[in-house]
């Protein structure tokens, strides 16, 4: 699971950090969220959903208290990012708003990337989550061509690691300044399991080759770039 990868950097991350926060964009189930509110209350949580239905389901059906501290802001998070959020305020900026069969496009372009990059505090990090094959698939590549234009590094985590069978799964690529030390985190893991990262060259090697999108706000191909994985699904 996807949320293993957030789970284990947050942790990581925020470790010794004065009042350290973290901005989620997508809701969904809340799993990332609440697991933050248990394991590290004095992490703050900000999420950005743009549809309240699906936090009041959290709150009827998942187990999401009433009194939660996680502060929920119900409108779209590229709004949100230009309009409310304060530069430098966040350690950790999670998206988490798409799935296989529905991207939106404009929470994963070069700009709203150097948008978000603005919002982390310094040693920050931006954490997206990615569905897509990884041997054939063409948006994977495409969103760490994106995330590495914006911020100096960009690395591919997973609990899983799919680069060695070329399977469809949930990646995490991960952008920041200096990159996450993989070997300092997994002494101070939580227990939670591995983390793979996929190894710099090959990491290099997989986003030179073929078509070289960079995904910006007046091209971003999403549908197309995923069209392999939905037939595959449907």
């Amino acid at each position: 699971m996807h949320e293993q990868v957030q789970a284990e950097l947050t942790d990581y991350l925020t470790e010794g950090r004065p009042d350290p926060r973290v901005l989620v964009i997508g809701g969904g189930g809340y799993t990332y969220p609440r697991w933050v509110e248990a394991r590290l209350p004095r992490v703050g949580v900000e999420v950005v959903e743009i549809d309240p239905g699906v936090t009041e389901v959290a709150h009827a059906e998942l187990g999401l208290p009433g009194d939660t501290p996680i502060v929920s802001h119900h409108m779209d998070g590229r709004q949100f990012v230009r309009e409310r959020a304060r530069p430098g305020q966040y350690e950790i900026v999670v998206l988490d708003a798409v799935n296989d069969l529905s991207v939106p496009y404009h929470l994963l372009t070069s700009e709203f990337d150097d948008a978000v990059r603005r919002l982390l505090a310094p040693g920050g990090v931006y954490m997206v989550s990615v569905i897509d094959r990884y041997q054939d698939g063409r948006l994977l590549p495409a969103v760490l061509r994106t995330v590495g234009a914006a911020f100096p590094t960009a690395q591919l985590l997973s609990p899983i690691p799919r680069w060695s069978s070329g399977g469809a799964g949930v990646f995490v690529v991960v952008g920041s300044e200096r990159g996450v030390a993989l070997a300092d985190l997994q002494r101070l893991a939580v227990g939670t399991g591995a983390i793979y990262e996929l190894e710099p060259a090959a990491l290099r090697a997989y986003v030179a080759a073929g078509d070289q999108v960079v995904l910006t706000d007046a091209y971003a191909p999403v549908d197309n770039l995923i069209a392999g994985l939905v037939r595959e699904r449907g």
